[in-house]
């Protein structure tokens, strides 16, 4: 495959809809290839809530499996996430750009109301037994699974035959699911989402390896824009 590869690892709704908002022009000379690495699982029913918790968010899934909000309270990690639970009636408390950020600000928050973060199966960060340890008690639900694909052999042998392969990465389940996924990175530019993405390649360090800005999908798009008018 001579052009170079744009690679979508994310499920194939959303990667769709980061490759829309990419400039048109830039894609001329692409081939954009849709390898979702997770598909998106409920696990649980929507939770009944009571009125005197506060829900925590740190992604879209998590609130598109929660239930109405009803008026509720939450706190939210990311814009995205937080505009997706403003959608469904819920009352945004705070939004903080980082799980490390928002387990911080409800640290010191003087609010003690119970806490509930609705969640995957894969998290990090231990926010749940963090708060509670610091006087915030909160339980946590998980709604949905973070399920593993693997790649086909034609995405295997992409790898081999590609020149270059641009790979925005979302999140650290996936940064793990695509080290363990049995290609070879030499070729691969990885625009990780954040530093904690960032931090699973480690030692296996693809080609070349950028992180956003900020933690957000406009800020990877930039650098995707940046990467495709290098090779333009």
């Amino acid at each position: 495959m001579g052009s170079p590869v744009l690679l979508m690892t994310r499920p194939e709704s959303s990667a769709r809809r980061f490759v829309a908002r990419i400039a048109s022009a830039l894609l001329h000379d692409i081939t954009v290839v849709y390898a979702p690495l997770i598909k998106i699982v409920r696990t649980a029913k929507p939770p009944v809530i009571s009125r005197g918790t506060d829900v925590i968010f740190t992604s879209v899934n998590g609130v598109l499996f929660a239930p109405d909000g009803a008026g509720r309270g939450c706190f939210c990690v990311g814009e995205a996430t937080a505009s997706a639970a403003r959608a469904r009636g819920w009352f945004i408390l705070h939004v903080a750009q980082t799980a490390e950020e928002l387990v911080q600000y409800l640290r010191d928050s003087s609010q003690r109301t119970p806490l509930l973060h609705l969640s995957g199966v894969h998290r990090r960060g231990d926010i749940a037994s963090r708060l509670s340890a610091a006087g915030r008690p909160t339980a946590v639900i998980a709604l949905y699974d973070q399920q593993q694909c693997p790649f086909t052999s034609e995405t295997k042998k992409l790898f081999a035959e590609a020149q270059q392969v641009i790979a925005p990465v979302f999140s650290p389940r996936t940064a793990e699911l695509l080290l363990q996924s049995g290609v070879t990175l030499s070729t691969t530019s990885v625009v990780a989402i954040s530093a904690a993405v960032a931090d699973v390649f480690d030692e296996n360090a693809p080609q070349k390896l950028l992180v956003a800005q900020a933690p957000n999908g406009r800020e990877v798009r930039r650098c995707v824009e940046m990467l495709l008018r290098g090779t333009s």
